[in-house]
């Protein structure tokens, strides 16, 4: 396997002593930057010695290294050189003769050894490159071996199995999907979706797949699936499948049914009037209505998450106020007299704060007291698209709280994981200490402002969102105009778009904010939300490594504090491995505390089961009670007293040495 002029020109350009590449033809196809300065410094303006020269007068010589000497114009030129084979190709490595010849000779041999040093490494790279590509080819054969055993598997499945292409075609299917559609593998094959759906079913499927098709990642979903001969509710798994340049090039999904499960859920639901626990916490919005005019008699606590309002709120209000478009209730219920039960409608609700969501609606007839009313189920899909963008920041975010060392080596990792969610490249984490009344910056991130100093309140954009405790979204026009009308300073330079929500915790409070200077981009509305939300999990993770650190202090200052007592305490865990020990414990018994903390007291002392001391341990950790015992230690001619108590974790030992008892 040959190594690529590029990458070995690259490393020699890294050698500080001239040097030039002959091919086998005896041309030059390759000089380093030291060679190109060498013959440039040689001669005047018009009078250059080239590198081509120089080459072929070493290479005339045929010598593998040696001293040369040449006439150009009126200066004599002397030279040491030495010529190496590197991967099939000539190197000429070469120094003008200075006084100090012997010194000279020690660099070059110095670089010739580090050039084949570099040989070296560079073949036994390429050794194990081969290594690593005959295992690839024996993985890949292993794989085009068990091809037809899992074509073969997908065949007997009584799943409906497919993969779809982006433009929505259909690349294969197996034999039950042909089955469910009364159709055959061959005739569905590079059909369009649009072509076998009926258009609301073909809506619903284009929408999840472009989800998965720009998200990149699996997701599943539950819907009701027009099949030729009947409606099925299907559980359906959508996994993005890549090419090898690492872009989603299908879609393969596995349906099955859950009709079953779906009547059992529905039927569970009106158990009785007020439905109970099922009805109230029930993750998606359940509204019962009366039919004839629409008037809310009962609501979940989801409703209230999806929409705004309190349930006192809604009850007793008209559901045509939660509509976008008002008209679509008249709509809806018509369709739901004429065909039935509605699964999976399509439309817009509006929140309380005038926010427009896409929800699915599925609802059903039901009689309450007589009462002829309609029972709806809502499904926010578009809480579903921020859930997907956000699930691994938040994870990496937790993850590093957890692996993070202290509160510095915390806020870099957090600032990555929003990069993947978020434009976050200008970004900041300010703490507001109230007793003090100064802002620190712990953490600046900024392409203009490269230092932010701790400061005392004022009157920034961070102290705006300290003061109103609320998410904020502005642009640089609207910073400016609140800078005018003396509602802000602004400090810095001024960005496109500032975007800041709170940190709380229950012993901070502080601001994370991210802001961009690019015309061409705009944060959202969504955008927003997603820091928002993502700094809920910030504020965790900044509260638990605060409580860490604290706790490692007070765990320090209880050490200090324990190593300062002159009587011996000794903790135990209930199996009887050493937990903890003072000083002065170590001392008593001439071993250093780190080789006593986390062995077994029998791996110190082989003989301690058979002393009084042993016995009363067995004893407080069998009853809880406490302890006391008098033990004489002949080699230390003295008599100690050690009271032993019940803790948590196992037993705590503290001894007093009994001066008056000690042998005469």
């Amino acid at each position: 396997m040959e190594l690529k002029k590029e990458s070995l020109c690259d490393i020699l350009n890294l050698i500080n002593e001239p040097g030039i590449l002959v091919n086998e033809k005896g041309k030059i196809f390759f000089e380093n930057n030291a060679a190109k300065k060498f013959c440039s410094e040689i001669g005047d303006s018009k009078d250059k010695v080239s590198c081509e020269n120089l080459a072929g007068k070493i290479l005339n010589l045929g010598k593998e290294s040696g001293e040369m000497e040449f006439e150009f114009f009126d200066k004599t030129i002397r030279v040491d050189f030495k010529i190496l084979d590197i991967h099939g190709y000539t190197f000429i490595a070469f120094y003008e003769e200075e006084k100090n010849l012997e010194s000279l000779n020690g660099k070059l041999d110095e670089s010739y050894e580090e050039l084949e040093a570099l040989n070296e490494e560079l073949t036994s790279a390429e050794e194990e490159l081969k290594q690593q590509i005959e295992e690839l080819n024996k993985k890949n054969k292993e794989l085009e071996n068990s091809e037809e055993r899992y074509r073969a598997l997908t065949e007997s499945a009584m799943d409906i199995i497919f993969i779809i292409d982006c433009n929505l075609k259909v690349k294969y299917v197996n034999s039950y999907a042909a089955k469910m559609l009364k159709s055959s593998k061959e005739n569905l094959t590079g059909k369009s979706l649009k072509q076998i759906f009926l258009f609301d079913d073909f809506k619903q499927k284009l929408n999840s797949i472009n989800m998965v098709i720009e998200s990149r990642i699996p997701m599943y979903f539950e819907s009701v699936a027009m099949l030729p001969d009947e409606e099925m509710w299907l559980g359906t798994r959508l996994v993005p499948m890549f090419n090898k340049n690492g872009t989603v090039d299908s879609v393969m999904g596995i349906a099955r049914d859950i009709s079953q499960r779906k009547r059992i859920e529905i039927d569970n639901i009106v158990v009785n009037e007020r439905f109970g626990k099922v009805f109230k916490h029930n993750p998606l919005a359940i509204i019962i209505s009366r039919a004839d005019d629409g008037q809310i008699l009962d609501v979940n606590d989801s409703c209230e998450n999806l929409f705004g309002y309190s349930t006192d709120e809604l009850l007793g209000k008209k559901t045509k106020i939660l509509y976008n478009k008002p008209k679509e209730r008249a709509f809806f219920v018509d369709k739901l007299m004429s065909e039935g039960a509605q699964k999976n409608f399509e439309l817009e609700i509006k929140r309380k704060c005038g926010e427009v969501r896409n929800v699915l609606l599925s609802a059903d007839y039901l009689e309450i007291n007589e009462e002829r009313c309609i029972l709806s189920i809502i499904q926010d899909v578009t809480d579903e698209t921020i859930a997907n963008n956000t699930r691994e920041a938040l994870f990496d975010i937790s993850d590093s709280a957890f692996k993070a060392k202290d509160l510095s080596a915390l806020y870099p990792e957090i600032h990555n994981s929003l990069r993947k969610v978020l434009n976050a490249e200008n970004f900041y984490i300010a703490l507001y200490n109230k007793s003090s009344n100064i802002i620190d910056f712990p953490y600046y991130n900024d392409e203009k402002d490269e230092y932010a100093p701790s400061k005392i309140f004022g009157n920034g954009m961070t102290e705006y969102i300290l003061k109103n405790k609320k998410p904020i979204l502005l642009t640089g026009e609207e910073i400016k105009k609140m800078a005018e009308e003396k509602t802000i300073d602004l400090i810095g330079t001024l960005p496109v778009q500032w975007m800041g929500v709170p940190l709380q915790g229950e012993d901070f409070t502080g601001v994370v904010a991210v802001q961009h200077y690019d015309d061409t981009y705009r944060y959202t509305i969504n955008d927003r939300n997603i820091l928002y939300f993502v700094s809920k999990q910030i504020s965790r993770a900044i509260e638990n490594k605060v409580k860490e650190e604290q706790l490692f202090l007070s765990e320090i200052k209880h050490r200090m504090l324990l190593d300062s007592i002159t009587y011996p305490i000794l903790s135990l865990r209930e199996d009887m491995t050493i937990y903890y020990c003072n000083q002065a414990y170590a001392e008593f018994t001439g071993k250093r505390m780190a080789d006593l903390e986390g062995r077994h007291i029998f791996e110190i002392f082989p003989e301690f089961e058979k002393t009084k001391s042993y016995n009363a341990y067995k004893e407080c950790i069998r009853t809880g009670k406490n302890q006391e015992v008098e033990v004489e230690i002949e080699t230390k001619n003295l008599v100690i007293r050690a009271k032993i108590t019940r803790t948590a974790w196992g037993i705590l030992s503290i001894a007093e040495y009994m001066s008056d008892k000690k042998k005469k």
